[in-house]
């Protein structure tokens, strides 16, 4: 019996793809989306519901899948309800008479070079908004107010400015802990979308890292040396270096 995996939400359309396989000689598996193993055929299941909107995921998928060679001879496929589209690499859910033999055989390789324009917002277009957005409302602003800070506490530490602990603590960390926690909520705010994307490790790091800081943040008259054993300031460089790698994924070409 062969295998197909997929990435999806709509239990009503999994439990429709099941029974539609089974009969075909195939399991329809869950894919990993936290260890992004190499198969054979991935079909992603599509419009995906988030919060109350439809996005095309496939894209960022193929993005990441694209910039890693091992995933050349992998099979991407979209399965949806748009009724006129041809592509060889799209499933009509709407009619499920096809040989999927047939798809499997003339679907396209990541390797080769194919396009699939869909109505729904490509979630790339959200998380870009994301990640850059507009002035105070980006996840990087709010990472850059907050790095800003601790590399102030992290100078007055190391002596690298003329200001004790004492003033940093008294001056800054009253803003830095509002930065934290404002960082720390728009990160949250984003969880589902991330879950659903190849970034399951850079999330897990980065969430780990938030994590991992916060006593320095929220105890009452932290000293210097619980700064530096939470490692804040090198924390905060990884938090940004895993941002980096997530946001390559859903940029435009022209900008990388």
């Amino acid at each position: 019996m062969g295998i197909i995996n997929y990435i999806g939400n709509n239990d009503s359309v999994e439990d429709k793809l099941v029974n539609y396989l089974k009969t075909k000689g195939y399991q329809f598996l869950h894919y990993d989306v936290r260890s992004y193993p190499i198969v054979p055929y991935l079909l992603i299941l599509e419009p995906y519901k988030l919060v109350d909107d439809y996005y095309h995921i496939h894209k960022v998928w193929k993005t990441y899948f694209e910039a890693n060679e091992k995933y050349e001879n992998l099979r991407l496929m979209v399965a949806g309800f748009a009724e006129n589209e041809n592509h060889p690499n799209y499933l009509n859910l709407f009619n499920l008479n096809s040989n999927i033999e047939d798809i499997l055989k003339n679907a396209k390789t990541i390797k080769e070079s194919w396009e699939m324009p869909l109505g729904y917002m490509d979630i790339r277009v959200r998380l870009r908004k994301y990640f850059k957005g507009h002035d105070r409302v980006s996840l990087y602003q709010k990472l850059n107010y907050l790095q800003f800070s601790v590399d102030n506490i992290n100078s007055a530490i190391s002596g690298k400015i003329k200001r004790n602990y004492e003033d940093a603590e008294r001056r800054i960390l009253p803003m830095a802990r509002r930065q934290y926690k404002e960082f720390q909520d728009r990160w949250k705010n984003y969880n589902h979308f991330f879950l659903c994307c190849p970034f399951f490790k850079e999330h897990n790091t980065i969430s780990r890292l938030i994590t991992e800081i916060r006593p320095y943040f929220e105890k009452p008259n932290p000293d210097a040396a619980l700064f530096q054993e939470l490692r804040c300031f090198e924390n905060i460089q990884l938090i940004r270096s895993n941002l980096k790698k997530m946001d390559k994924y859903v940029r435009p070409e022209i900008d990388r």
